[in-house]
């Protein structure tokens, strides 16, 4: 009934604005940057059902139905993508997280001192003495020495350029994380830049005579995404914080959804009148049978191919 298609309508734009925002966002800044992701997908889809539905709600009868032509809407379909994209993105944001902390407590066994030799002997033998440093002191022609079956704490390396590791924000697919490492390989001063997807980090490999963090965090902001440098709020809370917003608004969609396949598909009246049986109806109804089946058959191929 029109009344249902118009409830459809206000529960679709909900999902579509809370739920899907963070889609049409990424997708817009994508098309400002002559590039896409996973993102422009399920938002051209989406919107493209949703604005279709739309149009039909209002002028599908004077359109279509003036013409002999049976219509529909598809709020459902707008509805269910996001909610199944969402889903998807819950569960990969889970795996993932696991998959980081293992990463980051891996590199938390970095030892986080080395073993400075001073150059001062020790009296009555030809051993210099040691010193305990925090390896962030350790300079260029310091000697540290490292016994049998102990970590190497620094590798050799020239003050010039400066490798570091930075956490990436904002990245969901791989197409993400190459727009991230192609961004950075093209900013001057960057040497050589590689990001993983699965610890959410970027390795720049930079001379900070020419290119700063600051620099590169704004160039990676106006690409769509975010770098986390020193003295930002720490990852584990970007990352709990991003993940609680995600499952809310999973939960949100979910509820969406349901309401919308209950009102769509005829379950939910609110006391309007929905079986208008007459020979007409059922003629419809019996002509697009072989129509559905056939749509059946087309979905089993797809799927199964």
């Amino acid at each position: 009934s029109s009344f249902a298609n118009q409830i459809c309508l206000l529960l679709a734009l909900a999902n579509l604005l809370y739920c899907g925002k963070q889609f049409y966002v990424s997708a817009w800044k994508q098309l400002l940057h002559h590039t896409a992701n996973m993102d422009s997908l399920v938002a051209l889809s989406t919107l493209i059902a949703f604005l279709f539905s739309t149009f039909n709600t209002f002028f599908g009868e004077m359109v279509w139905g003036a013409r002999g032509i049976e219509w529909h809407t598809y709020f459902d379909a707008s509805v269910m993508i996001i909610t199944f994209v969402l889903t998807g993105r819950c569960l990969e944001e889970k795996a993932k997280d696991s998959t980081a902390s293992s990463i980051r407590q891996l590199m938390g066994m970095q030892p986080k001192t080395a073993r400075l030799v001073t150059y001062e002997k020790i009296e009555g033998t030809n051993d210099y003495k040691m010193e305990e440093v925090p390896i962030s002191t350790i300079q260029i022609g310091d000697m540290i020495e490292v016994r049998a079956g102990e970590k190497i704490p620094v590798d050799g390396g020239y003050e010039n350029p400066v490798k570091k590791t930075i956490p990436v924000i904002g990245m969901a697919c791989s197409v993400c994380s190459a727009n991230v490492e192609k961004k950075l390989q093209s900013l001057e001063g960057i040497n050589s830049a590689s990001v993983s997807l699965a610890s959410r980090t970027a390795l720049v490999d930079y001379d900070p005579d020419i290119i700063s963090l600051e620099d590169m965090k704004r160039e990676i902001s106006n690409a769509g995404y975010d770098l986390v440098i020193e003295n930002d709020r720490s990852v584990e809370e970007i990352n709990r914080r991003e993940f609680t917003l995600l499952r809310r608004r999973t939960l949100a969609s979910w509820l969406f959804a349901i309401l919308t396949m209950c009102f769509s598909m005829g379950w939910i009246s609110l006391g309007m009148e929905q079986n208008m049986i007459s020979d007409g109806v059922a003629s419809a109804h019996h002509s697009s049978s072989f129509a559905n089946q056939i749509c059946l058959l087309l979905a089993l191929a797809n799927l199964l191919y």
